[in-house]
């Protein structure tokens, strides 16, 4: 399994993550557009894009060796879910 500090840090490691990112920013980075008129341009939002890059940082930051996603099921499995 994977030893319990190592999925705290990572808990902690995507917790912070969700303080640093600016969504705004980030959306802008992605480039997705919801709506162009002439030359008008509604910037649209990307739906999970931060919990993403959230389980990207935990996953670098904390040595883990499993992927992201597969870090989510370490977490819920260490809090009995």
């Amino acid at each position: 399994g994977v030893a319990q500090c190592r999925v705290e840090f990572a808990a902690v490691a995507h917790e912070l993550a969700h303080h640093v990112v600016d969504v705004r920013e980030l959306n802008t980075a992605l480039g997705h557009t919801a709506l162009r008129v002439g030359r008008w341009r509604l910037r649209g939002h990307v739906a999970g894009a931060d919990e993403v890059v959230a389980h990207r940082y935990a996953h670098r930051h904390s040595s883990l060796r499993p992927s992201p996603f597969l870090l989510t099921a370490a977490l819920a499995d260490s809090l009995g879910g």
